[in-house]
């Protein structure tokens, strides 16, 4: 008997060493994922809004570029692409001279003049440089054909304010951009405005700037693009030739080329002066 309750002892002492099993967690206490929400189905009226004043902003810009162009610029351009078709006079002759004061004319009509010291009506000769280089270029066809190349629209800009350097004026990328925007070509305009718009430095490169450029434009691509398409009819007659079909199409259409003016427009505005 004495065995046996010692026996019955150890075995209650064991039972009592084995471990409670945990107990069942309350279900509604178990947090789940929560479900995640494509951003794509998520829409904030602020950017609605934005969009729209943004369409509201690119509509005006191309549509008071295309009555600018209207009233002035289509002969600006026009009498730049008939120089630059050339043909290219020789050297120290009345038909260079005559080149030079058309370009003069171009300069003065795009408010770069004061960049051009010494240059006067009856000087026009120190010019001739740049207008063999003008010249040279738009009859090598490279610039219509490789415009959409960042690189090479860069080192044109580039190799124009070189050549008005080496003319003995200033390094002008206003002057090399305004020249090859108004040949027709998708090049951005640069300005003191612009620079200041897109907080740049001031002395900045052509290159540093047409990328900093670049990025704005893709931010307003679609609301520039629709107002161009919108206007560009306005923009008649678009240059397809010369005035004798002398010189080849810019390679672009009149709504791709006004896309980038309506953006010009907008940085001369806001830009103000360089800070």
């Amino acid at each position: 008997m004495l065995e046996l309750a010692k026996e019955s002892s150890r075995l209650l002492g064991e039972m009592g060493k084995r471990r409670t099993p945990p107990a069942t967690p309350d279900q509604s206490t178990i947090r789940t994922p929560a479900k995640r929400t494509k951003r794509a189905e998520i829409h904030h009226p602020h950017h609605a809004a934005a969009a729209t004043a943004a369409a509201a902003a690119a509509d005006v810009d191309a549509l008071e570029y295309a009555q600018r162009w209207d009233k002035a610029e289509a002969k600006v351009m026009a009498d730049l692409r008939n120089l630059a078709a050339g043909p290219q006079p020789k050297r120290g002759s009345s038909a260079e001279t005559e080149c030079c004061a058309q370009l003069r004319g171009f300069i003065c009509a795009y408010g770069t003049a004061r960049t051009f010291r010494g240059l006067r009506a009856d000087n026009v000769a120190p010019l001739a440089p740049i207008v063999r280089h003008i010249q040279r270029r738009w009859a090598s066809g490279e610039l219509p054909r490789r415009q959409s190349e960042p690189a090479f629209v860069v080192g044109e800009v580039e190799a124009l304010a070189d050549v008005c350097k080496a003319a003995g004026f200033a390094r002008n990328l206003s002057f090399a951009s305004k020249t090859l925007n108004m040949l027709g070509l998708r090049v951005a305009l640069f300005s003191s405005e612009c620079v200041a718009f897109l907080r740049l430095p001031k002395a900045v490169g052509y290159g540093a700037f047409h990328e900093a450029w670049t990025a704005e434009y893709a931010k307003r691509h679609e609301a520039l693009e629709a107002a161009a398409a919108k206007h560009a009819a306005a923009l008649s007659p678009w240059p397809a030739g010369g005035a004798q079909g002398k010189y080849k199409g810019t390679g672009g259409t009149a709504d791709a080329w006004l896309a980038i003016r309506a953006l010009d427009i907008r940085m001369l505005k806001d830009g103000g002066p360089m800070r």
